[in-house]
């Protein structure tokens, strides 16, 4: 057996990040929007409107098809809420969702599904 080849490897530093002391809150969201309008658009408001609490937004679903008119396209996103220094309320969540809805609904026309 050669072990030399085990020994000589270089070692990867790891690098752990301590776990949130506060836990998330996540809401879905669907969207129907122009068959035009782009994920960076979508995200742009997100980012520009979601508050000061909003940690991750993620686009998990993109459909066009049955049940969405022509010319349209079915968008829908987690995001993600936590605040780093108390437990978020529900009040403090549901007027960032809020402002986001009206934001989307505003800057790129989307129809909250």
């Amino acid at each position: 057996m050669r072990f030399g080849c085990a020994i000589a490897a270089p070692r990867q530093e790891k690098y752990a990040q301590p776990a949130p002391k506060f836990p998330a809150v996540t809401r879905d969201i669907a969207l129907q929007v122009d068959e035009q309008v782009t994920n960076d658009q979508v995200m742009a408001i997100f980012h520009e409107h979601g508050g000061a609490f909003l940690q991750d937004v993620t686009l998990f679903d993109v459909y066009a098809g049955d049940h969405i008119a022509a010319g349209q396209k079915s968008l829908a996103y987690t995001l993600t809420y936590r605040r780093d220094d108390q437990t978020l309320t529900e009040d403090e969540v549901t007027q960032a969702f809020d402002k986001v809805k009206a934001a989307l609904q505003t800057g790129i026309g989307a129809a909250i599904r």
